[in-house]
C-alpha cells in the first residue's frame, strides 16, 4: 500500500471574451493551495504513466495509465478514490503496445503513442486507428523515416484538436542517451500531426533563451512542456517559472513569468564538459526546481501546475 499526494498549485488565468477568440489576460488573479493524497495498491500503481485531469459526467476527475496493468483508471478528485480501471491489449488487433503517452478526449477517443505507432482507441479497447511513426530503412519523406522521426518524450502530454483532427506535441530528437547535444536556436521544438492526411510539420517554435547557454546543459529538461487550450500552445519548462504562449502556428509569443514562492525559478545546468555525464546531470535535475507541465481544467477554466 502506498499513499500518493498531489500538491496541487492553482494558477487560475483570466479569461475573456474578444469577438470570437478568447483571450488570456497577464494578470494572474488568484493562486491556492491544496493538498490532496490517495491511498494506492496493486500491480503497478507505483508507475502510473502521465496524470490528465478531465471532468466525468459531473465529476472532477483524474486520469493515469498504468503500466504493468495495461489500464486506464480514473480516480475521483473529491472522494479521492478510484473510479474504475478499463483494460487494453497489448498485442493483436486492437493491441495498443505499451503507451508511453496518452490522451485522453472522449470515450470514443482516446490516444495511445508507443516507440512505434500512434492509436486511437474506444474505452471497450477497440483500436479504431493505427499510424507508424517509425520504422528502419524506410524512405526520408515517409512519416515512420528512421532519420528525423516522430518522437514524443515518455511520459509527456500530447494534445488533439477535435474540430481538425491535428495532434500538437513535444518535438524531440535524440538517439539512445545522447540527448540534445546537438540542440541549437534553430531547432523546432512542436510538431502537428494531421490525423486524417497522417502528415506531420515541425511548428517554429524554439528553445528559450536560457536554454541556448553554450556553458550549460540540462540533459531532459530541454523536452518543451505543452497545453492546449483554445488556439494557444501554451509551453513550459522543467527548470524555469516562466510560460510560454504561441497561436497555433508558432507566432504572436507572448511570455509570462509565473515564480514560485517556494523554490528557485530557474535552475541552472551543469557545466557543458560534464555533457556525457549522466549520473551528474539526473542528479542535477532531481534535486533542483522542477516544474511539471501544465494541466487544464475545462470545467472551470483553470490551469495547474504541479512543482
Amino acid at each position: 500500500m502506498s499513499t500518493k499526494h498531489f500538491l496541487i498549485l492553482s494558477f487560475m488565468f483570466l479569461f475573456s471574451s474578444c469577438e470570437s477568440e478568447r483571450l488570456m489576460r497577464e494578470k494572474v488573479f488568484g493562486l491556492s493551495f491544496e493538498q490532496k493524497s490517495i491511498k494506492l495498491s496493486g500491480k503497478g500503481t507505483e508507475m502510473y504513466l502521465q496524470w490528465q485531469l478531465h471532468p466525468q459526467k459531473g465529476l472532477k476527475a483524474l486520469l493515469a495509465f498504468n503500466p504493468m496493468n495495461n489500464s486506464l483508471d480514473f480516480f475521483d478528485l473529491e472522494k479521492k478514490e478510484l473510479i474504475k480501471s478499463y483494460f487494453f491489449e497489448e498485442e493483436g488487433p486492437n493491441g495498443v503496445g505499451q503507451p508511453s503517452s496518452f490522451y485522453f478526449q472522449d470515450e470514443e477517443h482516446i490516444y495511445f503513442e508507443n516507440a512505434r505507432f500512434l492509436l486511437i482507441s474506444n474505452l471497450k479497447g477497440i483500436v479504431k486507428k493505427r499510424i507508424r511513426i517509425w520504422q528502419q530503412n524506410t524512405s526520408a519523406d515517409s512519416l515512420a523515416n528512421d532519420i528525423n522521426p516522430i518522437h514524443i518524450p515518455s511520459y509527456f502530454p500530447f494534445y488533439i484538436d477535435s474540430i481538425t483532427a491535428e495532434m500538437y506535441y513535444a518535438r524531440t530528437a535524440y538517439i539512445d542517451r545522447q540527448m540534445f547535444i546537438n540542440y541549437d536556436e534553430n531547432s523546432k521544438i512542436i510538431g502537428k500531426l494531421n490525423w486524417n492526411t497522417e502528415k506531420a510539420i515541425d511548428i517554429p517554435i524554439y528553445l528559450p533563451d536560457f536554454y541556448l547557454n553554450k556553458k550549460e546543459y540540462f540533459g531532459t529538461a530541454y523536452n518543451p512542456q505543452l497545453c492546449l487550450w483554445a488556439d494557444k500552445l501554451i509551453i513550459n519548462y522543467q527548470t524555469s517559472s516562466k510560460i510560454f504562449i504561441y497561436n497555433s502556428s508558432g507566432k504572436q509569443k507572448r511570455e509570462y513569468d509565473l515564480p514560485s514562492s517556494y523554490t528557485s525559478n530557474q535552475l541552472k545546468g551543469v557545466p557543458i564538459s560534464a555533457r556525457e555525464d549522466f549520473t551528474k546531470i539526473n542528479q542535477n535535475l532531481s534535486r533542483g526546481t522542477e516544474f511539471y507541465p501544465l494541466h487544464h481544467d475545462k470545467s472551470n477554466g483553470i490551469f495547474y501546475r504541479f512543482h
